[in-house]
């Protein structure tokens, strides 16, 4: 029991160490961009996006953002999906990502990425994003409900507001 005193030491050292790095936030390990970074962004209920979009080939849309759990409690499986659409109405084709976390804790962050290859012209891009969330019954348990959202064209140089 008297050698007790540096293995102790060192087992309460390890303890703090781990303890404060468990205190740094996602995005410092991370290192995701700024919100201000991005040109569109969008909130409703638990989730606020951001977003940027580009065209590194002509036929090719680059869709890279970032998720934030805006609510007060877990967000899971978040996903975001780009539409193609012609001026018809018509879905020309379709991409999705998932958000890297797959249990996002409130305000923690995590980011996506989508491309879509477009064929024909379409006149508009369009985003559905969803989530998991839990409905509580007060001490009754919980169960799972998908929560969606849906941002019309998602390029345009205009404030975005959720369907």
């Amino acid at each position: 029991m008297r050698n007790m005193g540096p293995t102790l030491v060192a087992i309460l050292l390890l303890a703090a160490v781990l303890g404060a790095s468990g205190c740094a936030t996602q995005d410092a390990w991370t290192a995701l961009p700024p919100a201000s970074s991005f040109a569109h962004r969008v909130s409703a209920g638990d989730l606020r996006v951001f977003w940027n979009c580009s065209r590194p080939e002509p036929d090719l849309l680059q869709v890279e953002g970032v998720i934030q759990n805006i609510g007060g409690g877990r967000v899971r499986f978040a996903e975001v999906e780009v539409v193609a659409v012609n001026a018809g109405g018509q879905t020309l084709g379709s991409a999705r990502s998932a958000a890297r976390d797959i249990v996002m804790q409130t305000n923690q962050r995590s980011s996506f990425q989508v491309q879509i290859r477009t064929a024909g012209e379409p006149a508009r891009f369009d985003m559905f994003y969803s989530h998991f969330a839990r409905e509580e019954f007060g001490g009754l348990g919980s169960t799972p409900r998908r929560i969606q959202n849906r941002v019309r064209d998602i390029c345009a140089a205009m404030e975005h507001h959720p369907e």
